[in-house]
């Protein structure tokens, strides 16, 4: 039986800014859980992704095994044992500037841009067998600023964010040679100060493609108190949801009944994916 939905009475937030915000600050996931562990401390709510209407009647599964240096995914009949961990992150930053130079004080402005690279690689084990995936995230972001510096290390600063960009990319391997090799991308990014919905893709190259798209509704909480808030992903085939991961809260996965058992293997497999990917975790 599906996990029974909450009671409570929808919240109409004053702190819809802070939801906002949850969306496309580079500190999203952080900022989320501020506002939805102090809501939840007041039990005005719990701390749950809704899924998209068509798969409402679908069993949601437990996500247990998320955090800690050695990461084994468990949700449902399905385990996905990380092993990024033999491979060394990669970051790169550059900083260009000019400076006044005063008796008593230094100006300096400043752009900087940075830039980091991650592998994750994890094995997708369930019912239809195993399934390894191999993906790269690429982030980046330029920043301008100014700091003024005087007497003995004492210093103000601002720094603003011009654009960022985080793309997420890998494949998904099948255990027979006769299977088809899937390819998925993720994207997020921002320019001055507007952001872009997260969005992705997945295909076969045999015709089967498939897109994801934001979760933006949480149980307890008026909807339109959270339109553009991004706490999950669902997974479609034209414009039908097959399955979906909430990233915030209690982390959960629903997947459709009825699937061949292949296809959820995928699914999960997508959905392991999102949850150990970089820019949901930091």
């Amino acid at each position: 039986m599906p996990a029974p939905m909450s009671t409570s009475p929808p919240v109409s937030l004053p702190l819809t800014r802070f939801l906002r915000a949850a969306a496309t600050a580079p500190v999203a996931t952080a900022v989320a859980l501020m506002l939805a562990f102090t809501l939840a401390a007041c039990g005005s709510l719990p701390v749950r992704v809704m899924p998209p209407d068509d798969l409402a009647g679908a069993v949601p599964l437990a996500v247990q095994g998320r955090t800690g240096f050695s990461r084994h995914l468990t949700f449902g009949e399905f385990d996905a044992e990380d092993r990024s961990r033999i491979f060394q992150p990669g970051a790169h930053a550059e900083r260009e500037g000019a400076g006044i130079q005063g008796d008593r004080h230094e100006l300096d402005f400043f752009h900087a841009f940075e830039t980091s690279r991650r592998q994750l690689v994890f094995v997708q084990h369930g019912p239809a067998g195993e399934l390894r995936v191999q993906a790269l995230s690429a982030r980046g972001k330029h920043t301008e600023g100014w700091e003024l510096g005087w007497g003995h290390g004492n210093a103000v600063s601002s720094l603003r964010i011009l654009d960022s960009s985080d793309v997420f990319s890998g494949v998904v391997l099948p255990a027979l040679p006769d299977q088809p090799t899937w390819h998925f991308q993720f994207s997020q990014a921002s320019q001055g100060g507007h952001v872009s919905p997260g969005r992705g893709w997945a295909e076969d190259g045999r015709g089967r493609a498939l897109a994801v798209v934001p979760l933006s509704r949480l149980e307890g909480i008026a909807p339109d108190s959270t339109t553009g808030a991004e706490f999950g992903y669902a997974i479609q085939q034209e414009g039908r949801t097959l399955a979906a991961v909430g990233l915030f809260g209690e982390a959960r996965v629903w997947l459709r009944e009825g699937l061949p058992a292949d296809d959820r293997l995928l699914l999960a497999s997508l959905c392991s994916a999102m949850l150990l990917r970089p820019a949901a975790i930091d």
